[in-house]
């Protein structure tokens, strides 16, 4: 398993191309995890050209989140569904013919979250 971002990454092309080879699940969000959490607000298809960009659009739902020192996720942990539904919508308006890598914005986080509750129901059985 794997979480990564774009964050202008140049060998993103090739990380896809090792993930899917070895058949690893993986969650990703293109450009940013910043990106993902603004989903948990707002419907927010825009295209960042980087981190800071998100970041900054972030700012105006979390103004205190700090990339390394924050518990972002219990904050938005009561958002999480609206975040997975946007995500799918999203991901539905993106041009199929594209590799992932290549789109912006991508997520890959609400697949992985689906994954996991498969699992879940599936130890419960």
């Amino acid at each position: 398993m794997a979480f990564f971002d774009h964050d202008n990454k140049p060998q993103l092309k090739e990380a896809f191309e090792m993930i899917e080879k070895q058949g690893f699940h993986y969650a990703y969000s293109a450009m940013c995890i910043e990106h993902w959490f603004i989903l948990h607000f707002e419907n927010c298809g825009k295209a960042f050209i980087n981190a800071e960009e998100a970041l900054k659009y972030l700012k105006k739902f979390m103004p205190n989140y700090h990339k390394t020192k924050t518990n972002a996720f219990k904050e938005l942990k009561n958002r999480l569904e609206l975040a997975l539904e946007r995500a799918t919508i999203l991901n539905k308006q993106q041009h199929e013919g594209f590799p992932a890598y290549k789109r912006n914005p991508h997520f890959t986080i609400n697949a992985l979250y689906n994954y996991f509750e498969e699992l879940k129901e599936l130890h419960k059985s």
